[in-house]
């Protein structure tokens, strides 16, 4: 018998997942939106790209001028 392989069953995860509606293919979307906006701020605040005082200032500024 032949063995499945990983990327087969990742496959068939996949296909078994996309058959399940848009629901689904939105809430994964939405997962991963989530984890790549939390990776991003982690390392700009973890390597400091952008100062804290600079944030601090521009949330203290009033938005209407």
């Amino acid at each position: 018998m032949k063995q499945i392989t990983r990327r087969e069953r990742l496959h068939y995860q996949f296909d078994n997942t996309m058959s399940k509606g848009p629901i689904v293919l939105i809430a994964w979307l939405m997962i991963f939106s989530a984890f790549l906006i939390f990776s991003v701020t982690l390392v700009v605040f973890l390597t400091q790209l952008v100062p804290l005082s600079s944030c601090r200032q521009r949330m203290m500024t009033p938005i209407f001028t």
